[in-house]
């Protein structure tokens, strides 16, 4: 009898041969998934699939099921030996989400079958012109409808293991484990599970031992059984970290679990899962990973905006190939831009996606496709739906350690009934992240909101969200529709900073890739689409154009970009007075682009914020140093000072130095470091001497 579930591959690229009929159109040869029907230039709204399978021989009286990764947006199954025995087998309704149907009632081993996917579009779920799906992309003509992103055969015992919820504390150093086991099978099984430990990568660890667990379970039955509760013997270096300070060879622990099932003594079932031991919660206006206070620096990234199905057929998001390093290097690339941070924007990552940002210490907010922003979801008739996305979305990723938050909508204004269903739909699969709705106002206790464009649309987003004290705040969409002007992309990074000062948890630009448009390998603006110019968004208070910025071939020495690293550098470092003068920057994106007058031989007195955002070592010397002209001209006054500063905190000391006696430019350079490691250095605060007659 099996041990593991088997899978076969039904994708075009594995061999299988598909075919298509738009609705009102006839047969045709189509590829599955390859980004659904609209890719391959289809226009309709609805379609059907049709596949021949061939069961395996050797099925024996195991399970075999059809699993898909996603269809878009609702799927009626059905199955038969021809067109004319055609019966239904399962049926699904929500996009970008996986689900199943079992074929074993209808198959025999070695069987040929017809198997039938009749396909409605997001267009086919409207009233009144509302969707009563959530479909993520309101504003892009040709998002993805259809089989998407994955399909595969599946054979598993009649008795198996279908997930398991592993909850991590470090707050009392305790695992728990909670396989989800089902029966399909006509009699009670008596199931016994166990438990075992190894690490994922390198690394040795002392694991706890986990006592067998032994169940009945009743015919048709699926259970998420509380097998074990055990001490997490390992340590704090067993813990799942980000990759802050940036190292570019940084790979996270993670763990492995190794489940076997067995039904009456015999061994049927085996289920490997990684995991990663953390704690990521909120306390008062603060996050907390690990017990450590981890405010949040980063961008959205919206699938939208890559096109249709950008996901699930652009190799920039997939794994390396020999012509592309994939979306490993989209990670490094924003890791090496001191982002902790990303929001996986209203249409879901593939699974690889979230494991790379699992193994690169990338975090992620995770977010549903239900969108309020256009007005264009039913959210009443439509509302079990919502839900549903929801909860579909908790329950697929749940597994991924990146994965710290929860956004459960976006910009659902004035919605608290569905907020709050929303929450507890996803807190009922998995309650170890927090719930946010990202985009709304303060929609009282216990919903953790976040806000959108606190400045309004066209000026500098440095206010940041409303504090409080009772929960997180933050700004998590700002800039746009600017993104795509040089002066907006300064703004990226001055308004970050500024708003760290301001003690935003959670601080979100949108959108990167209307500035650095090829920072996912094999992308560039004319692959893209800008939001504003397709809805001709022509605000007074809007000056940039409709053109992405192009693409940037030297990144860390491009003058936006490294201002922008240097912002949400952990360790940053700034004059206060001087960013705020110059934080606006202008239309070509200098900065500074206002240098201020100081008298020859003054003393001036600056003060100077440092930043703790790391997640260790709280001793920072800050050391300065005046140079005439370049940052290599003749040296002036210098000095340092030995800061104990909190972790997740910031503080600003006073610094004096003497203005050069003679008149021209010069800088002030200032480096922040730890044990003699320097993490931020900057050399572009730039001052004039002037003589005053």
């Amino acid at each position: 009898m099996l041990n593991t579930t088997r899978t076969i591959d039904l994708s075009t690229k594995a061999g299988q041969t598909w075919k298509f009929k738009p609705e009102n159109g006839t047969w045709t040869d189509i590829r599955v998934p390859e980004g659904g029907w609209r890719a391959q230039g289809h226009t309709c709204d609805a379609g059907t699939y049709r596949t021949e399978i061939t069961i395996p021989k050797d099925l024996g009286d195991n399970l075999v099921q059809v699993a898909f990764e996603a269809v878009n947006f609702g799927a009626e199954l059905l199955i038969g030996r021809d067109e004319s025995t055609l019966k239904p087998c399962g049926s699904h309704i929500c996009g970008w989400m996986p689900f199943s149907a079992d074929l074993s009632p209808f198959v025999k081993p070695g069987d040929k079958i017809l198997l039938e996917v009749r396909v409605r579009g997001r267009k086919k779920f409207m009233r009144n012109d509302k969707y009563t799906v959530p479909q993520g992309g309101t504003w892009l003509e040709s998002l993805a409808d259809g089989i998407i992103r994955g399909i595969r055969l599946e054979v598993l015992p009649r008795v198996y293991i279908a997930d398991v919820f592993i909850t991590t504390r470090v707050s009392d150093s305790t695992i728990n484990i909670q396989p989800v086991v089902v029966n399909v099978t006509d009699k009670p099984a008596e199931i016994t599970l166990s438990a075992s430990f190894k690490p994922w990568s390198n690394g040795k660890f002392q694991y706890p031992e986990i006592a067998k667990y032994s169940y009945t379970l009743e015919p048709g039955e699926r259970l998420r059984l509380n097998m074990a509760q055990a001490s997490w013997l390992a340590g704090p270096e067993s813990y799942w970290w980000p990759n802050v300070p940036f190292n570019p060879g940084f790979r996270s622990v993670l763990h492995r679990v190794d489940l076997d099932l067995a039904v009456g003594g015999k061994p049927v079932h085996t289920l490997e899962r990684r995991f990663g031991f953390r704690e990521f919660n909120f306390k008062g206006p603060n996050y907390y990973l690990n017990g450590i206070r981890c405010n949040l620096r980063g961008d959205n990234q919206q699938e939208a905006n890559f096109g249709t199905d950008a996901y699930g057929i652009f190799p920039g998001f997939g794994p390396p190939t020999p012509s592309n390093p994939g979306w490993p290097k989209a990670v490094e690339n924003l890791l090496g831009l001191n982002f902790n941070v990303l929001r996986i924007h209203q249409i879901p990552a593939v699974p690889y996606m979230l494991d790379v940002t699992d193994e690169m210490g990338l975090m992620i907010v995770a977010e549903t496709p239900v969108r309020g922003s256009e007005g264009k979801e039913d959210f009443v008739v439509g509302r079990e739906n919502m839900i549903a996305a929801a909860r579909e979305l908790a329950l697929r990723d749940h597994r991924h350690p990146s994965v710290v938050i929860w956004s459960a909508a976006n910009e659902i204004w004035n919605e608290r009934g569905l907020a709050l269903a929303l929450m507890t739909a996803m807190l009922a699969v998995d309650d170890t992240r927090p719930v946010i709705i990202d985009g709304v106002e303060d929609l009282g206790w216990p919903i953790l909101n976040m806000e959108h464009y606190t400045t309004g649309f066209g000026p500098i987003p440095d206010q940041g969200g409303k504090p409080r004290e009772d929960r997180p705040f933050g700004e998590t969409e700002s800039v746009w529709p600017m993104d795509n002007s040089l002066q907006g992309f300064v703004w990226m990074g001055t308004a970050t900073r500024a708003r760290r000062l301001r003690g935003n948890a959670d601080i979100r630009n949108y959108v990167l890739n209307n500035a650095w448009p090829n920072y996912v390998p094999g992308q560039a603006p004319e692959l893209q689409f800008l939001e504003k110019k397709i809805k001709n968004i022509l605000w007074k208070r809007v000056t940039s154009g409709m053109d992405i910025l192009p693409a940037i071939q030297d990144p860390w020495n491009h003058p936006q970009l490294s201002l922008f690293r240097n912002c949400c550098n952990p360790v940053t470092a700034c004059d206060v007075h001087y960013d705020q003068e110059n934080k606006e920057s202008n239309a070509a994106g200098d900065w500074p682009s206002s240098i201020p007058d100081l008298p020859c031989e003054s003393v001036q007195t600056r003060s100077v914020a440092v930043f703790n955002d790391e997640f260790s070592g709280e001793t920072v010397k800050l050391d300065w140093e005046v140079r005439e002209g370049r940052p290599a001209g003749p040296r002036g006054d210098s000095g340092s000072l030995t800061l104990r500063i909190p972790l997740g905190e910031h503080m600003t000391r006073k610094i004096s130095f003497k203005v050069p006696d003679r008149p021209g430019e010069f800088r002030l350079l200032l480096r922040t470091s730890k044990d003699g490691e320097t993490r931020f250095a900057e050399d572009r605060t730039t001052y004039r001497a002037v003589e005053i007659r």
